[in-house]
């Protein structure tokens, strides 16, 4: 643990430590050339696939994302954190050049599900390694608050630039390109981190495991709430394109609102960074993580009450700060409450509630809009920020009382 005076000083870029530098710039770069995940979807039905296959396959995919997030958490903490970076993302190279070659349906929801199990196995180690490097709260919030921002930077560069290429040469090089960039991340994980010490059977058995993480009430309250807000969040890419088909707003229209939301991100993520690391500082960001349920709740349930672009685009925008305080005060929760033998494993958790949002918000809009239209998609948004954020009171209730760090 630094001393006092050392952790409150400033922690700039070219200060973070090499291995959280490198880890942020592996991530990024996956994410700049992260095509797979942006336009598996148009690469399917190019190929001929009816929706209903479609479907199937991104189905296929979500739970590999699910399963993949618990396999590396657990993974991060048995292997080590260089170990699963490598593993991960040598596996997604394979996977990503394997998977265009597929064509029967069987093999490729196979290799969806294996695609969505390594393609995002990097999380829980980097985030493990974050922590293992940054004792200091406030210091952990300033570099999460970056890496949100780096990654919606990098997957808006990633959606502009992969319609240009598949336009233009196809979906072939998509997949290649996100391949490289697996296969970069590997070798620099490989060549540039300190190799870990060998974990014997003893350390890959120290303290109680899977029973630490399905007995502690505050990990289950955090991802309770995070789940509720995660989708919400998520339901900028389901309800909101289903709501705007709604109104015959073109698909152009859609991408505006997607391109008003990374930009929003990117420019209040700075100065909400600021706010946040100041406050991580004196306590956990248990409130923070409610406001910004409620603030989601808020900003994408009011989508369903727009029926015109620029009332789309305000409400998106809305919401936008929500899912940044949620993208960094979720990690700083879940950064006090892990024990240090179980970090990979807490953050695989959370990992998985991301990922079952993945999968429970387009069931949600659907099923809202077949019982009530989209009044009731709208309260239902509104409603899973609410639960989000009482989920916030019994675990502030559960943390430690003057816990700072």
């Amino acid at each position: 643990m630094p001393h006092t005076a050392q952790a409150l000083r400033p922690l700039r870029l070219t200060s973070w430590p090499p291995q959280v530098r490198l880890a942020l710039a592996g991530t990024v770069l996956t994410h700049v050339l992260g095509f797979a995940n942006a336009f598996l979807a148009y690469a399917l039905t190019h190929r001929g696939l009816n929706s209903a296959a479609v479907s199937a396959v991104l189905s296929a995919y979500g739970a590999g994302w699910i399963a993949g997030q618990l396999a590396f958490g657990h993974l991060t903490d048995t292997l080590g954190r260089r170990r699963t970076l490598i593993l991960a993302n040598a596996a997604s190279a394979v996977v990503l050049i394997t998977l265009p070659l597929l064509h029967a349906l069987p093999a490729l929801l196979t290799g969806a599900f294996v695609l969505g199990a390594v393609l995002d196995g990097s999380r829980p180690a980097v985030s493990a390694l974050i922590n293992d490097q940054l004792a200091d709260s406030a210091q952990r919030t300033r570099v999460n608050g970056w890496r949100h921002w780096c990654l919606n930077a990098g997957a808006a560069l990633a959606g502009a630039t992969g319609g240009l290429i598949a336009d233009r040469y196809g979906y072939g090089p998509l997949f290649v390109a996100n391949a490289a960039s697996c296969a970069a991340f590997a070798v620099l994980a490989a060549v540039l981190l300190p190799v870990e010490p060998h974990r014997t059977r003893h350390h890959r058995h120290e303290g109680p495991g899977l029973a630490s993480l399905l007995g502690d009430d505050r990990l289950h309250w955090l991802l309770a709430g995070s789940l509720c807000a995660f989708t919400c969040a998520v339901s900028l890419t389901s309800a909101l394109p289903i709501l705007m088909v709604q109104d015959r707003l073109p698909a152009a229209d859609y991408g505006l609102a997607n391109a008003a939301n990374a930009l929003a991100v990117l420019a209040l993520t700075p100065p909400l960074t600021v706010v946040l690391t100041r406050r991580a500082r004196r306590t956990p960001l248990v409130a923070d993580l409610a406001v910004g349920s409620l603030i989601l709740g808020a900003g994408m349930g009011g989508c369903a009450l727009a029926h015109t672009t620029p009332g789309y685009l305000t409400a998106v925008v809305a919401a936008t700060p929500g899912e940044i305080i949620l993208a960094v005060a979720a990690y700083d929760v879940l950064a006090r409450i892990a024990p240090a033998h179980l970090q990979g494993r807490y953050q695989g958790a959370l990992g998985m509630a991301l990922a079952s949002a993945g999968l429970l918000a387009p069931a949600l809009t659907s099923l809202a809009l077949h019982l009530g239209g989209r009044p009731a998609v709208g309260l239902a948004l509104a409603a899973l920020g609410v639960l989000g954020a009482l989920c916030c009171l019994p675990l502030h209730h559960r943390m430690p009382k003057g816990m700072s760090s």
